[in-house]
């Protein structure tokens, strides 16, 4: 299952510091599940509708910066991910508004290859200067459901911006 959460920047950096600091209680180091990027949906060029595929015609872009995990034990055998993926974009010449939406995808990929869950999110990308880039981090919650005999390392997390087909096209076609 794959949640939004919400931190703040202030509970962020403590639950980073509580992370790194020591317990009386020992608890078993929980590996972390790596994270991929497809190459193919790490950026994204959004054109004007009905326009062509021109610098001119470009509306926004905007592109994955970076990922984190911090892992932790569920219930059972479930592993607990807060993931953060952080997005920078930019207003292109045929932006007419100042914030733009950005659907991106996070799927669980098992040890043997199957996708076992696979959830889309929005955020809004705001963008109210074209001289400037935007940033956001986006942070979610996921929960593997840990086979018998597996650890959470043995699975795979993917994250990428979810592109039209015209959009993964060009991304193939201009790289």
């Amino acid at each position: 299952m794959i949640r939004p959460i919400v931190l703040s920047a202030a509970a962020a950096a403590l639950v980073g510091l509580a992370a790194c600091s020591s317990s009386d209680k020992k608890e078993a180091a929980i590996a972390c599940p790596e994270i991929m990027l497809p190459d193919d949906a790490d950026e994204l060029t959004r054109f004007r509708a009905g326009g062509g595929v021109d610098l001119t015609d470009v509306e926004f872009q905007a592109r994955i910066t970076g990922s984190g995990l911090s892992c932790s034990k569920g219930e059972g055998r479930e592993t607990i991910v807060d993931v953060a993926i952080g997005f920078e974009g930019a207003r292109g010449p045929a932006a007419t508004k100042p914030s733009f939406p950005l659907d991106y995808f996070v799927a669980v990929v098992g040890p043997d290859g199957q996708i076992l869950n696979r959830e889309g999110f929005r955020i809004e990308m705001q963008l109210p200067d074209r001289r400037c880039l935007g940033s956001r981090t986006d942070e979610i919650r996921v929960t593997i459901p840990v086979a018998e005999g597996r650890e959470a390392s043995d699975y795979r997390l993917y994250a990428g911006i979810q592109l039209t087909p015209d959009e993964l096209k060009y991304n193939r076609d201009f790289r």
